[in-house]
């Protein structure tokens, strides 16, 4: 699909009129925009969240803003990683603002694609993205890709961290959908969910990390 064919078919999607809503579906979206639930509740999802990520053999790091930088500093140190490449995303950009050498570190992307392709499989250890959303009862985490996060980014490295709010953990998938996620006007070309490192297994049952994808998931969950 060529890139015009594509913003044709999203220009008619964005220009369609909505679906009216009814009452229920109407306090659902009032409840989920800004993710609005009790504070018990959101303690009890976000440690739902985790225990899933965990059993999925992703590891989660609970941070605060003001530490993240320092957090993702420290992990790569200790995965002995030497070149990494960091998600252009606005949120991800605003969070790190307050330590530029972790910025210093990191290993410039090319622009080009064929250019880019071969530093994502030959040359990047590992990448830093940010996941704007989560869902609580899957475990996953919702990744857009756009023209600041390169979907490849979080897909080839072996090692992806993905940054997240702890604030944007949705119990469902239906309470995500409903928040402004999910608002047409927002949404990229492309945005997958990720439960954890890449796996797969032979006819012989034997459970393989990264086979398609990261061999590991690092989860920093910010507070």
């Amino acid at each position: 699909m060529t890139s015009r064919s594509k913003q044709n078919i999203l220009r008619r999607l964005r220009s369609s009129p909505l679906a009216p809503i009814n009452k229920a579906e109407s306090e659902l979206v009032s409840t989920c925009i800004n993710n609005e639930v009790d504070p018990q509740e959101h303690a009890e999802n976000k440690q739902t969240f985790i225990r899933l990520l965990n059993q999925n053999q992703a590891q989660v790091i609970e941070c605060t803003g003001a530490d993240l930088a320092q957090s993702i500093h420290n992990k790569v140190i200790e995965l002995g990683v030497q070149r990494y490449a960091l998600s252009q995303h606005p949120a991800l950009q605003q969070l790190l603002t307050s330590d530029s050498g972790l910025v210093l570190n990191q290993s410039p992307l090319s622009k080009n694609w064929p250019a880019l392709k071969a530093q994502l499989f030959d040359e990047i250890e590992l990448s830093i993205c940010y996941a704007d959303a989560a869902i609580c009862a899957e475990g996953a985490l919702l990744v857009k890709a756009d023209a600041t996060q390169a979907r490849n980014l979080s897909l080839i490295p072996a090692i992806n961290c993905l940054v997240l709010k702890n604030t944007e953990v949705f119990s469902s998938l239906a309470h995500c959908v409903a928040s402004r996620h999910f608002e047409h006007e927002q949404l990229p070309s492309n945005m997958f969910f990720i439960s954890g490192p890449s796996k797969t297994a032979d006819i012989q049952q034997t459970l393989a990390y990264g086979a398609h994808g990261p061999r590991t998931l690092v989860v920093f969950l910010v507070s």
